[in-house]
Order: structure tokens, then C-alpha cells, then sequence
């Protein structure tokens, strides 16, 4: 099994993963005006630009993209982790990342991982789990229920990915003051604006729900992080097209990417059979 550090990366993952799959189409911030495109409003200033992302995510539907994180550990080695995710947030969330790289310690996992989540269950195929400890089954799963204290983590996530509240990772960036802008180029043919910053983990936690707060609040402190460095890919519809976030800390350096190719449009996930999947008991699952 992966150590703290993996666990870690998914968190922060799916922190991300929702952050970006609901900073979506839509021009008005909460409690603005969105301006007709005959109006040529002024350019937006660069905190303000950042905040109008975070504000479009309550139109979100659905994500479609690429994502990649390195965590290095002093002393215990490095996780390095790419693939691809979609997600649809509604009328109910189904996410599922396909991760085809996966290396921890210097070794790779045959395979890579393929995660499923629903609103109540999470579904893993991955060369970490032997066939013959999970009966010659390609899945192994677990309900929330069973996850405890983890359990009750991850759903504050998916609860905060699923909701019209923008309170997610674009949110936490919200929090910088020191926002610049860099110039402008392309991604996957959109133009777009890039931004920088930092952020104090704080700060942007304070933003977050209490019992996501309290998970990531105690990673961060564990880790030594205090502030995350930023790089932004913005739209001219207001929407993130990617996001890179790095994090240095007393034991931990870690650097996430997400980049999106399309908002709103339909996803097809499909969650194994049941009789395709090995179902972790409850002592297997305790302390990870």
C-alpha cells in the first residue's frame, strides 16, 4: 500500500479535482453584473480575475481533463503520479481518474490505478492490490460508511465538489493578495491569461468547510507547509484551463497540475459490477 504521502496526494487531488471541475462557465461574479460582449469592459484586474473563476464554478456540470502530482518526502523517496480524470458533478457525482503512470519509492506500479468514486462508494483497480489477496477480482471497493475518520474526510470532499458553493481549491487561490499577470498564450487552442501568486494555507483554509479545514489544516502542519505558490490559466469566459500549484515545506515538496479540455459536457463512467469487485472489510481499512 501507498504510505501517508500517497494518501496525502489524493486528498490534495481531490481537492483540485473539484475546485477545477466546478470553476466553469459563467460570467457574473456572486452579487455582479455580467457585461453583453458589445460592452468591452474593462480588462479585469488580476485578483479579480482569479476570483471571477472561483465565482463561475456554480454552473458547473461536468469536467473532462489531465492531471499530474510530485510529492517528494525527505528521506522516504518520491511519489510521482500522471493520467486523466473526468467528473460529472450533476444531477449526482461520479468522478473517475485513470492514473496511468504511478511510481512510489523509485518503483512503479504495473498498471498504474484506475479510482471510481460515487456518492457513497469508492472503487480502486491497481497492481497494489496481489489477485490473490482479493479473490481474482480486478476491483477492490469500500462504502464511506466503513472508512470512519477517513471516510467522514472524503465525503466532506465529495460533498464540497457536488455542491453550487465555490468553496474548493480556486477559492483558496482567492485568498492571495499578491496576484501578477504573466502574459498570454494558449491551451489546447483556447486563449487564455496566465496568473501567479502565493497564498497562505491559512488564510485559504479559512475559506474551506470545518471538517475539510481540520483534514488538510493537520497535512499541512505535519508537513511544514504554510504558504502554496501558483500558476493560473484563465479563459475569456472566466473559466480555469490550468492550474499548478507547488507547496515546499520543512519535510515535503509537492507540485499538482491539472489542465482541462472541456466543461459541460457529457462524461461516461461506469462503476464495475458487483460481482467484479472485492469488497475491503472494515479491518482492512482501519489506520489508511
Amino acid at each position: 500500500m501507498l504510505s501517508s504521502r500517497a494518501r496525502r496526494v489524493s486528498l490534495l487531488l481531490a481537492a483540485v479535482l473539484g475546485s477545477v471541475a466546478v470553476a466553469a462557465a459563467g460570467c457574473s461574479s456572486a452579487g455582479g453584473t455580467a457585461a453583453g460582449p458589445a460592452s468591452h469592459p474593462a480588462p479585469p484586474t488580476p485578483l479579480q480575475a482569479v476570483l471571477d473563476a472561483a465565482h463561475t464554478s456554480q454552473a458547473a456540470t461536468s469536467v473532462v481533463g489531465t492531471m499530474s502530482a510530485t510529492v517528494a518526502t525527505s528521506g522516504t523517496g518520491t511519489v510521482q503520479m500522471s493520467g486523466t480524470m473526468q467528473e460529472r458533478l450533476r444531477p449526482t457525482l461520479l468522478a473517475e481518474v485513470d492514473i496511468s503512470s504511478l511510481t512510489a519509492a523509485g518503483q512503479s506500479v504495473l498498471g498504474g490505478m484506475t479510482e471510481i468514486v460515487t456518492p457513497s462508494a469508492v472503487y480502486i483497480k491497481s497492481g497494489l492490490f496481489p489477485s490473490s489477496e482479493i479473490g481474482g477480482k480486478p476491483w477492490v471497493g469500500f462504502t464511506l460508511s466503513e472508512l470512519g475518520a477517513n471516510g467522514s474526510a472524503m465525503q466532506s470532499l465529495i460533498n464540497q465538489a457536488d455542491s453550487s458553493n465555490p468553496l474548493s481549491q480556486t477559492q483558496l487561490l482567492a485568498a492571495s493578495r499578491n496576484v501578477k499577470k504573466v502574459g498570454t498564450s494558449t491551451i489546447g487552442g483556447v486563449p487564455v491569461t496566465e496568473y501567479t501568486g502565493t497564498v497562505s494555507l491559512a488564510q485559504g483554509l479559512a475559506k474551506l468547510p470545518a471538517s475539510l479545514r481540520s483534514q488538510l489544516s493537520t497535512e499541512f502542519s505535519q508537513a511544514g507547509l504554510t504558504t502554496s505558490q501558483f500558476k493560473i490559466w484563465i479563459d475569456g469566459q472566466q473559466q480555469m484551463r490550468k492550474l499548478i500549484m507547488t507547496e515546499v515545506g520543512t519535510d515535503v515538496t509537492e507540485t499538482i497540475t491539472m489542465t482541462v479540455s472541456s466543461y459541460n459536457q457529457p462524461v461516461t463512467i461506469t462503476p464495475p459490477s458487483a460481482s467484479q469487485v472485492y469488497i475491503l472489510p472494515a479491518s482492512a481499512l482501519s489506520g489508511s
